[in-house]
């Protein structure tokens, strides 16, 4: 019997550009990494709204910040914790170096490093010293997005995903290839790639990111009239709906603000047998009206005192 030989897969394509331009040129006629996890609507920051905007009708330049600064600084001292505690070899496959999938063109990698064991990706990040509650015993989801993308991408069998959170909290995870959920993440993203060449929206959504490009792309009326489809009825009747819990809901906490400061009176705070209000002073400077003293009303647990 003749054994059959199966056709050895097409290796990874790295392509290096020479500017951040060019980078970010490129970046709109794929979806990367650090993108898949929009797709899967489980970024803190983009919509899969926003992106499919994005790369239709681009914001332009994206605005560095100083998190982002700082976060570049501080990527090859991350990098280089990581490889002092675990003795791992890695290397820079360059800022600017995009490897693509071997089957699919519009799915792509952007990896920080580069292990030499197994050609698997390491993404260093830079967290926020308020958001280590999210780094237990593994990394946030849309990090373990991100990281199995680049798995996918580049046909390792592992990632790694290193951190330092507030300055002073280094920590590293190894994520270990799931090919279940590259399969499904896969069939995501070639369904929103292929809106994208449609030019078809994914459903809107309250997203901030949603909000910021809604704004951008209709912040000026041009003073026509269109009939809105059948479907905005409903919604137009739940948005009043919404309003007027939202009033009524106001109104009543105003309410119940306004007892508890009226029973707290000039004291500080108010005790109760399983919490305490505080309301704090502070001078509002004259503005519209004269100035005047506001009392803000805060609560804590009793054994949060």
């Amino acid at each position: 019997m003749t054994e059959t030989l199966q056709e050895a897969p097409p290796a990874v394509r790295w392509r290096k550009f020479r500017s951040r331009d060019a980078w970010l040129k490129a970046r709109l006629r794929s979806i990367g990494a650090s993108e898949a996890a929009a797709v899967c609507g489980v970024s803190p920051w983009q919509s899969p709204y926003s992106l499919w905007a994005d790369k239709l009708n681009p914001s332009g330049p994206i605005s560095s910040t100083p998190a982002m600064e700082w976060g570049l600084r501080l990527e090859p001292a991350i990098a280089k914790a990581y490889k002092d505690a675990t003795e791992a070899q890695w290397y820079n496959p360059g800022t600017y170096a995009v490897a693509t999938h071997p089957y699919y063109e519009w799915m792509t990698a952007t990896p920080d490093r580069i292990l030499v064991d197994g050609d698997a990706p390491l993404q260093v990040k830079c967290a926020n010293q308020y958001t280590s509650a999210n780094w237990g015993g593994e990394p946030p989801l849309h990090y373990k997005v991100q990281v199995q993308h680049e798995i996918a991408v580049m046909g390792a069998e592992y990632g790694v995903l290193a951190v330092l959170i507030g300055g002073s909290d280094f920590r590293h995870y190894r994520i270990e290839r799931n090919d279940k959920f590259i399969e499904a993440l896969t069939r995501e993203l070639a369904a929103f790639w292929q809106r994208i060449q449609d030019a078809a929206p994914p459903p809107i959504d309250g997203h901030d990111s949603t909000t910021a490009t809604i704004k951008r792309l209709y912040g000026r009326g041009d003073e026509t009239e269109i009939a809105l489809p059948s479907e905005a009825i409903a919604l137009d009747e739940r948005r009043q709906n919404l309003m007027d819990t939202k009033t009524a809901i106001e109104q009543e906490l105003t309410a119940i603000n306004n007892n508890l400061k009226g029973w707290i009176g000039n004291a500080t705070y108010g005790v109760l047998p399983n919490a305490r209000y505080k309301l704090t002073t502070s001078d509002v400077a004259e503005s519209v009206t004269a100035a005047h003293t506001r009392r803000q009303l805060y609560r804590s647990e009793r054994n949060d005192v």
